[in-house]
């Protein structure tokens, strides 16, 4: 994946909190660096899962949780990516048993971004994928981050889908 998709990525998906963004880039380019001294092939695209924290505290929090890698052959998930170094490597060819996928606000075109003036107003979507080899997995999204498990859900899970 090249700098600049990265940069535009970061960008809508830390639209509101700029000040995590080079703590994020940090983590996203310590474990792609693990990603590129265990694999050859380049990264095609990166997804980190995120939702908000409603319940903790008086103000809501975005959580970022999982960074996913995904390249031609491999896809790696780096689990609780800011504060751990725990990860999934799936074979991209893995089938797919079953998919469950939730949506609140969200009509697959354009995601309700969060605002603390309407807080139950946002998009929100989770995709359950239940891998043929004992591996289930949850990407969960908030905002405009639909939209890129969207196109994530679109160009590698639907494809493995056991027919």
């Amino acid at each position: 994946m090249d700098e600049q998709r990265l940069e535009d990525y970061l960008t809508r998906l830390l639209e509101n909190q700029q000040n995590s963004k080079k703590k994020i880039k940090d983590r996203i380019d310590a474990i792609s660096k693990f990603h590129r001294d265990i694999s050859v092939e380049d990264i095609d695209d990166i997804f980190i899962t995120d939702y908000v924290d409603d319940k903790t505290s008086s103000e809501p929090e975005i959580i970022y949780d999982n960074l996913w890698l995904f390249s031609k052959h491999y896809w790696l998930e780096a689990k609780q990516f800011m504060t751990k170094h725990d990860c999934n490597i799936i074979c991209a060819d893995v089938k797919i048993l079953y998919i469950n996928l939730k949506k609140k606000e969200y009509d697959f075109r354009e995601a309700k971004v969060y605002s603390s003036d309407n807080p139950e107003y946002y998009s929100r979507m989770a995709v359950y994928v239940h891998f043929d080899i004992d591996l289930d997995v949850t990407l969960k999204a908030s905002s405009r981050n639909c939209e890129s498990l969207r196109d994530i859900f679109r160009k590698y899970f639907m494809k493995n889908l056991i027919k």
